[in-house]
């Protein structure tokens, strides 16, 4: 007929005659929907072993690709009303999309929004249906792989989101009233449970707020009227309503990346070195962050509450998230977002289109900014540090281990610091003593080196030399740098034991738990010294059983088995208090 159209081949899909003829159906019931923002289907055709089905085709943008350029506030009204009218003519044809996302919506040349892609032919593999990227699919689906109506609501408000956080930010009261209206209507449609989210035939009946509003002359005059007194005030100067401030202490902070991409994980832990010269951070241990992650299966990149749970967990008052999202033919979006917990606010986004085959590159360049604005967010001003060693991730993209990536470090980057810190304490931990020591010689040869390297390298070579003295030097000095930092705290304490002054270990580990609660490690550590030191009661009243708590909640059988163990030994001990030898034999 001479029509262009565009083809969705399904492989594979015409060898059975039951598959075909569900895939008629669904054909049948897309081609009833009638509606200008989805994407007209044609027919359906089988060729051998596969079958396909045809499909209007439109000129335009995927929506990821649009959403590099900054978008205006009408766009925004304009592709929300849209995509819910799109979903709405899907819900009331009984169809599941089960994959909105923005790599499946297109912009087009007129600047109008098309949904695409929608789940034809997904029953003729799975009766469960997921979104492509987990960052839009809803909790439900997460949890039990089943897709509802409600479930397309939610992924059109993460995507709503998504083009709102496009949006630039104006210092205006109308952009702020139009910005919160948008983003309590995105929470309603993502909310967490898919009976409380809003039908989509009420939300599009409700009046929208536009910047229209704001020509009309009474409201035009009470807004200058309002401008004026700011300015009178000085109240120009407060921080924008929308934007959360951090509070002014040090602040743990957790970083996750998305797991799929190895070279994002090395970034991460490279990430680590430099945030850990700001005397208002304190990086939660990546390794404990991972097994709580696994333990309790959390999919905090993706689900609020899951996020939630895991800050509450690790006493986390930020989490920084890293992930990768194909755009399109090996393009990428890279993704970073600082969120201040437990309120979940997004303190700041940051995006970057970057190609596969640059990929590393574009990391540093990334990387540099990252630090930059947080730095910037923080309370404390220091110096942005050196980060010219993040050069090196354009050789690390086929590094497969921590330690080959290190091991590329020291050719890329020998003048870094971290480079050889990271390396010792890698060696260390994995037994290589010798390869440790020799890099922390390479570390302590530096000139004008920042005492927190200087410090820590001295600490490492106090543990593997067994120089109690320089130990302890080492961790007053640390501490009373960063006097706030939990791990610190910790390192000391065992110091201490090591120096056996119980007493000063005690106070190190009853600081590091009101920094974190909920370490069960160091709330059984501290119960260990409470007994050594006779104080049974507190010991088996209260810490011990927040020790059993924590660990319990962390769902750890190795560590619960652990304790149960030790709390069995240490109410031996309490039992036979006055036979020193049952005291020696626990200890």
């Amino acid at each position: 007929m001479d029509v262009e159209v565009a083809i969705k081949l399904l492989a594979g899909a015409a060898t059975d005659p039951h598959s075909m003829q569900t895939l008629r159906n669904e054909v049948l019931v897309a081609r009833k929907i009638q509606h200008p923002n989805i994407i007209r289907v044609h027919d359906v055709f089988s060729d051998g072993h596969d079958a396909f089905f045809t499909m209007a085709l439109v000129t335009g943008r995927p929506l990821c690709e649009r959403l590099l350029s900054s978008v205006g506030p009408a766009s925004y009204d304009k592709w929300n009303r849209q995509l819910l009218e799109a979903v709405l003519a899907c819900q009331s044809a009984g169809i599941h999309h089960g994959d909105i996302k923005p790599d499946n919506i297109l912009i087009t040349d007129d600047d109008d929004l098309m949904l695409i892609d929608f789940g034809i032919g997904h029953s003729l593999s799975t009766q469960q249906h997921t979104s492509g990227h987990l960052q839009y699919a809803a909790p439900e689906v997460i949890n039990n792989g089943i897709s509802t109506l409600q479930s397309d609501t939610y992924s059109a408000g993460m995507v709503l989101q998504e083009v709102l956080a496009a949006v630039p930010v104006k210092q205006m009261l109308w952009d702020w009233r139009w910005r919160q209206k948008r983003q309590r209507n995105n929470a309603r449609l993502t909310h967490p449970h898919p009976e409380q989210r809003p039908k989509l035939s009420n939300v599009l009946k409700e009046p929208e707020s536009s910047n229209t509003q704001l020509r009309n002359p009474l409201t035009v005059g009470l807004l200058l009227v309002f401008l004026v007194g700011v300015i009178v005030t000085g109240l120009s100067r407060s921080p924008a309503p929308h934007t959360p401030t951090l509070p002014e202490k040090t602040l743990q902070l957790a970083l996750l990346h998305d797991e799929q991409y190895p070279l994002l994980g090395t970034m991460t832990r490279l990430l680590r070195y430099p945030m850990a010269l700001h005397p208002d951070l304190a990086l939660v241990p990546a390794a404990t962050s991972k097994q709580l992650i696994q333990n309790l299966a959390l999919q905090p990149l993706q689900n609020d509450q899951d996020r939630l749970n895991l800050a509450t967990t690790l006493d986390a008052d930020l989490i920084l998230t890293l992930e990768l999202t194909p755009a399109n033919t090996g393009q990428y979006l890279l993704h970073a977002t600082m969120i201040l917990m437990p309120a979940n606010d997004v303190i700041f986004t940051q995006t970057q289109e970057v190609a596969s085959g640059d990929l590393a590159t574009h990391l540093e360049q990334f990387s540099t900014t990252l630090i930059d604005t947080l730095f910037a967010q923080l309370t404390t001003p220091v110096a942005l540090p050196d980060l010219t060693y993040l050069e090196a991730l354009t050789a690390l993209d086929t590094a497969t281990t921590f330690g080959d990536a290190l091991a590329q470090l020291q050719q890329q980057a020998p003048d870094y610091p971290g480079t050889w810190l990271a390396t010792a304490q890698y060696a260390a931990d994995n037994n290589d003593i010798a390869q440790s020591r020799e890099a922390l010689s390479t570390l302590a040869n530096f000139s004008d080196l920042h005492p927190y390297w200087k410090l820590q390298g001295n600490l490492l070579t106090a543990q593997l030399n067994d120089d109690l003295p320089l130990a302890q030097q080492s961790i007053q000095a640390l501490v009373e740098a960063y006097p706030d930092r939990p791990e610190l705290l910790a390192t000391r304490a065992d110091i201490n034991q090591w120096a056996n002054n119980l007493a000063a270990a005690e106070q190190d580990y009853q600081r590091a738990i009101e920094l974190q609660p909920h370490n069960g490690q160091w709330l059984f550590q501290l119960a260990r010294l409470q007994i050594l030191r006779g104080d049974f009661a507190a010991a088996l009243d209260k810490t011990l059983t927040k020790a059993l708590v924590a660990f319990r909640r962390s769902k750890d059988p190795m560590v619960k088995a652990w304790c149960s163990m030790h709390s069995a030994l240490l109410i031996f001990a309490w039992q036979n208090m006055n036979r020193p030898s049952a005291i020696l034999k626990m200890r």
